[in-house]
């Protein structure tokens, strides 16, 4: 594995680890409290979030970036650092409902999911599989 590659997956999970670093030891949720409500949607983002951290070690910087519209600076914001966030609020949506945006846990769940939908259109347009 080459450093970019390495760099893009700690910027993809650096503010998941945050969160649920805050989630513990500022709002001392338990790991087993955090898929208490909307388990569904929960575990549905957790296995995204691991597809596209799998599909980056697989692939790789190089051929994540490679798209023309993102090549002008190498993705690193919009590859790894909003996908991080996005799926942070999903996946703690009470947390980073209450410390981002001071709403509750429905709304940061709705706009996290609106979000990361919004994300994946763009990201699958920017890779071609989208006309």
């Amino acid at each position: 594995m080459d450093i970019p590659t390495f760099l893009a997956m700690v910027f993809l999970s650096s503010p998941l680890i945050f969160f649920l670093l805050r989630a513990r030891l500022v709002w001392e949720i338990e790991p087993e409290d955090i898929l208490n409500r909307w388990k569904g949607l929960k575990v549905l983002s957790l296995i995204l979030f691991t597809l596209y951290f799998f599909t980056i070690a697989i692939f790789g910087h190089e051929e994540i970036a490679a798209s023309d519209y993102g090549a002008h600076n190498d993705g690193w914001f919009e590859y790894y650092v909003i996908p991080g966030f996005l799926f942070s609020i999903t996946i703690l949506p009470k947390v980073v409902g209450n410390e981002v945006w001071g709403t509750d846990e429905e709304v940061a769940l709705f706009f996290g999911w609106l979000f990361l939908v919004i994300w994946s259109s763009y990201l699958l347009i920017d890779w071609n599989y989208i006309p």
